[in-house]
């Protein structure tokens, strides 16, 4: 995969070269730089790919923040950096030692001139060499599999449906679905087609996942959805997805549904209305005026190693019910539970990579467990996103305290504990305090397993959930309410 600081994701070639006797394909792909498109390179990014970091050697690029954001999408793919333009900027150069010891896989560096055709022998054999390092080659196919791979390939259409691809599979002696669907995530890791399990995207299989990205990257850019600030009429898809006579591609109104379906799965918008959309990332920048009381609120941080720019608007969507008052900007909102009993605050500090929370109510421990929930679900979608989970002082709210620290402390019998930039001791019950659940309040905590459950959960999956998140006071196990009683009354048919 081909990582370029400028443009969409696009297919731009397919290279075929000698690999140890093999004759290998390699698929080439152009990923955008536009914070607002980071969001769309999570239906590519995957970890049987090679990605390379282009770098302009005429400016100060993010590397790291690059190299982040493969490592969060890609896991132990490989990666080479190639410094682009040394024909502008001949001495710039960036700390190679340092990186790799910072990052594992990277493999290689280059330096290029697309202008003067400089150094690309070297990055071509250093692009096979690196082959050997990408997981999914090497994997013995069986003869079935590359006739369907290979009709793939080579058919016109831009996408397909579940029945046709079966029917493919048929023609080739592919009998069991199952197999069948083992194939399909082959050949979605390779970029051969864009495949989703999901009950609303499953009937399509994307032959040019270009299509795709052209119509979400229509949707928004355009002026309607800018004019709007993010909000998007589904009527107006119309307008935006029409054909011109110079398109690549077309969208019959019967496809509108699965890219919206689509937008949806990955987070990029929420339902307003039925027929409304909001795409988070085109909200209003400033912050409104909020009446708020941040003195006698709970507060806790989720500070990051690197953070992605899309944890804030995917939080918006999961927590789209409770925004209040329409208060909700490009980085935070308020929202309010009123079932739950409480109100709060969300800020996103890309600058800090922390996530500040505020809350205040009766229940503004349980409403925490609910907000931490849905942060740790999103965080867990990335492959290697390091956070720290972290508990202000009450009276020195700049000293921040490991969650996780606490907990180990309570563990092992300690009761006092003097953190790093304070000037006194704290108790380490009464820090703790401020996040535990209280056990006695029945029906509290049914309204917050109520609020955990997602479609998808079964009892089991429930209780992991409620085991994970919600921290009751020590004697649960004494006098306390049971949980287990409480999510059999969440699934009252089963």
């Amino acid at each position: 995969m081909l990582m370029n600081l400028k443009h969409m994701v696009l297919k731009l070639i397919n290279w075929k070269v000698k690999w140890q006797d093999f004759d290998v394909n390699m698929n080439f792909w152009d990923f955008g730089g536009q914070e607002i498109m980071h969001a769309t390179h999570q239906f590519f990014l995957s970890k049987r790919s090679l990605y390379i970091l282009v770098l302009d050697g005429r400016k100060e690029e993010k590397t790291e923040y690059w190299l982040k954001h493969i490592d969060s999408f890609g896991g132990e793919s490989p990666i080479l950096i190639v410094i682009n333009k040394i024909d502008d900027n001949p001495s710039f150069d960036i700390n190679r030692r340092f990186l790799q010891e910072k990052y594992k896989n990277i493999i290689g560096f280059y330096r290029v001139s697309c202008a003067k055709n400089q150094g690309f022998s070297e990055l071509q054999q250093g692009l096979i060499e690196s082959l050997s390092k990408v997981q999914v080659l090497g994997m013995q196919w069986p003869t079935s599999w590359f006739n369907v791979k290979s009709y793939l390939e080579n058919i016109s259409d831009h996408y397909i449906s579940y029945d046709k691809y079966n029917k493919i599979c048929l023609k080739n002696k592919l009998e069991d679905e199952e197999v069948n669907e083992t194939l399909l995530d082959f050949l979605h890791d390779l970029g051969v087609v864009l495949h989703f399990k999901d009950f609303g995207l499953l009937d399509t299989h994307v032959l040019e996942p270009e299509w795709v990205t052209q119509a979400v990257y229509r949707i928004i850019n355009s002026k309607l959805l800018s004019d709007n600030k993010g909000l998007l009429k589904l009527s107006d898809l119309n307008e935006i997805l029409k054909a011109n006579p110079n398109d690549k591609f077309s969208y019959p109104k019967s496809k509108h549904k699965y890219i919206v379906e689509l937008m949806l799965k990955f987070q990029l918008c929420y339902q307003v209305t039925s027929g409304s959309l909001l795409v988070p990332d085109l909200l209003e920048v400033q912050e409104p005026e909020i009446n708020f009381d941040f003195s006698s609120a709970l507060s806790f941080v989720v500070s990051y190693d690197f953070l992605p720019k899309s944890i804030i608007s995917r939080l918006q969507v999961a927590l789209s019910k409770d925004i209040f008052d329409r208060k909700q900007w490009r980085t935070g909102m308020l929202i309010k539970d009123d079932a739950i009993g409480a109100t709060a605050i969300i800020k996103s500090d890309n600058r800090e990579s922390k996530i500040y929370i505020w809350i205040n109510g009766a229940a503004r421990r349980e409403y925490l467990a609910v907000i931490r929930h849905l942060i740790k679900t999103i965080n867990y979608s990335f492959s290697k996103l390091k956070h720290t989970e972290q508990i202000p002082l009450p009276d020195n709210q700049d000293v921040l305290i490991s969650y996780d620290h606490l907990r180990k402390l309570e563990d092992m019998g300690k009761k006092t504990y003097f953190p790093d930039g304070a000037n006194k001791e704290y108790k380490v019950s009464s820090l703790l305090g401020n996040i535990y659940i209280n056990n006695e309040n029945e029906e509290m905590l049914l309204e917050v397993l109520k609020k955990l459950k997602s479609d998808n959960d079964s009892q089991e999956t429930l209780a992991k959930k409620a085991n994970d998140i919600i921290q009751l006071q020590p004697n649960f196990f004494g006098i306390g309410v049971n949980v287990n009683a409480l999510i059999s009354k969440v699934f009252p048919n089963s």
